[in-house]
């Protein structure tokens, strides 16, 4: 999940991009300094999964710490990125694999926050590699958003070595949809497919937050790796794309998000969940949601789909 919002991104522009006296000042910070207020606003490593649940009003969700609390097998790795920094991984095997998806998730929190989309994959078969952007969890460094894409290549890379298998499928939410995109652009013959869970048109967002700030919108769209920028990077991906959006999405309205989708030239479904908001498909209408992503998936991977009826998980103390 994104937490970026219109007063929080507004007020960590004017911090950072307009003097401490009120006025504009007479040039712009270091590009360097624009990315750390950016990094400020939108990356949330710190925020609990309990406090994430409250939030985002899901108290009948199950905490869990790892997938075994959950009733599922699991690994843990610790990979290197190009800067010398350590990801905590999480190999969740299924039973019966049927290929391997790749998930990265949302800005705030810790992955074992995103364990319910996790379980909900591997019930239907799929293998999850799932792992904590730098900084975040149990993973080192400062996050940032320079680190997603090399975050998500090392990972890529390993699990293609770990699971033996020549392509992996990339999962992203919501902040994770962005260095998705990137990554199945550059490395089309490891990715045979990107599913995006409420994806993220960060040139938009700077422009809309921006725009009504009379900020320099061109100068900070420069600052970050334009990889980063979905609604153009998407142009050159080939590979099948399902995506989902929300009705009520206040981070990227479903009129920014069907930009991403329109400038999608290969193969692609789009599916909406009309009354909910950010993310919240998975969570609030899980049955639709796993009515589309199974077949999608079944057809990348060229095995037979499934009929697989949702029942929620409990955490171990709960069973």
């Amino acid at each position: 999940m994104l937490r970026t919002s219109r007063a929080a991104l507004g007020a960590a522009m004017i911090v950072n991009l307009i003097c401490t006296c009120g006025c504009a000042p007479p040039a712009l910070p270091p590009a360097a300094e624009i990315l750390a207020g950016l990094n400020a606003v939108i990356l949330d490593p710190g925020r609990s999964c309990e406090e994430m649940r409250s939030h985002f009003g899901l108290e009948n969700l199950p905490l869990a710490n790892n997938p075994a609390d959950l009733g599922i097998a699991y690994e843990e790795f610790e990979l290197l990125t190009p800067a010398g920094e350590m990801l905590r991984t999480w190999y969740v095997p299924a039973l019966r694999e049927r290929g391997v998806i790749v998930v990265s998730n949302g800005s705030t929190g810790a992955m074992q926050c995103y364990l319910h989309g996790v379980w909900l994959l591997t019930q239907m078969g799929w293998t999850v590699v799932t792992y904590d952007y730098t900084g975040f969890g149990g993973s080192s460094g400062v996050a940032s958003l320079d680190t997603l894409i090399p975050d998500l290549e090392a990972v890529v890379a390993w699990a293609l070595a770990h699971t033996g298998q020549t392509q992996v499928t990339l999962l992203g939410v919501s902040l994770g949809t962005m260095p998705s995109v990137a990554v199945a652009v550059r490395h089309p013959d490891a990715v045979n497919a990107v599913v995006l869970d409420s994806p993220v048109a960060l040139g938009d967002e700077i422009e809309r937050y921006g725009g009504l700030l009379r900020l320099p919108v061109d100068e900070i769209i420069l600052a970050v790796n334009p990889a980063l920028i979905s609604e153009n990077t998407v142009v050159a991906l080939a590979q099948p794309l399902l995506m989902f959006v929300h009705g009520r999405d206040r981070v990227t309205p479903p009129t920014q998000a069907r930009k991403i989708y329109e400038r999608a030239p290969g193969p692609k479904e789009l599916v909406e969940f009309t009354g909910l908001s950010h993310g919240m498909g998975q969570y609030l209408a899980t049955e639709e949601y796993v009515n589309r992503i199974e077949p999608f998936l079944a057809r990348v991977w060229d095995v037979p789909a499934i009929a697989w009826r949702y029942v929620p998980a409990a955490t171990a103390t709960e069973q």
